[in-house]
């Protein structure tokens, strides 16, 4: 079964949207976001394929609620202090638990 227009549109959209502003914001909206280089972006958008590893899912269980003042990016941004920038390289942080629920797209 092959995409409506819709979903190709909204698809095409994001992948744009990805590659110019440097941010992964998709996940953000609960699909899964990676990021790919202006070359890999435009030749996908062109109809070619994109290969990429199998990332390794990591997850990440949260329970409790944000203090005042506490966003959610900075539970990502303390998380890659933690393991570095570079111990996320081919990885997805699966963030799980409880205190998901205390979240909102608009804290990210």
């Amino acid at each position: 079964m092959g995409l409506t227009l819709t979903e190709k549109l909204i698809a095409t959209s994001l992948l744009e949207g990805e590659m110019k502003r440097g941010e992964r914001i998709g996940g953000g909206i609960g699909m899964l976001s990676i990021g790919v280089g202006g070359f890999d972006g435009a030749m996908t958008m062109a109809g070619e394929p994109l290969y990429i590893i199998m990332p390794k899912i990591v997850n990440v269980h949260l329970t409790g609620k944000l203090t005042p003042f506490v966003s959610a990016k900075n539970i990502i941004l303390e998380v890659l202090r933690r393991i570095s920038i570079k111990g996320g390289v081919g990885k997805i942080l699966e963030y799980t638990g409880p205190g998901v629920a205390t979240l909102n797209v608009a804290e990210t």
